[in-house]
């Protein structure tokens, strides 16, 4: 079986691409079956691209939200390394007022654990103040 085919197909198909699909081919389209069904095909398929798939967003916004991400990412890390110095600071304190109780009761080694708990705390409300935690 050979296809049927006419040879105003592509006159046809390139006037439907452009839109403008007029005249004496608009009036070939009303009376050739083959090109009345090329039309009906064109516009279903237009037709179906356009309400199914949205819109692509603005090549900038998608590079904007990808940097917002990778910004976010950063500040994650950030507040997870602050929040473990936040705890080694507490910890830190704990053990200064222990090892300060203690030294009340019997100095000696005492003296050494209270100046170390007295380093770590102070190290670590210099780190957090560095941060601008505090």
């Amino acid at each position: 079986m050979i296809p049927e085919t006419c040879e105003f197909e592509d006159a046809v198909s390139l006037a439907l691409a452009n839109g403008q699909l007029a005249g004496r081919l608009r009036q070939h389209v009303a009376a050739c079956r083959h090109c009345a069904e090329l039309e009906l095909v064109w516009q279903c398929l237009t037709h179906a691209a356009g309400n199914d798939e949205p819109p692509l967003p603005a090549p900038g916004l998608i590079w904007w939200r990808s940097q917002l991400d990778q910004r976010r990412a950063k500040a994650e890390r950030a507040v997870a390394s602050i929040a473990l110095m936040q705890k080694v600071a507490i910890a830190a304190a704990l053990v200064a007022m222990a090892a300060a109780s203690a030294w009340f009761w019997k100095p000696g080694i005492w003296l050494v654990l209270l100046g170390l708990s007295m380093l770590l705390a102070t190290g670590a409300v210099l780190y957090s103040w560095a941060r601008g935690r505090i």
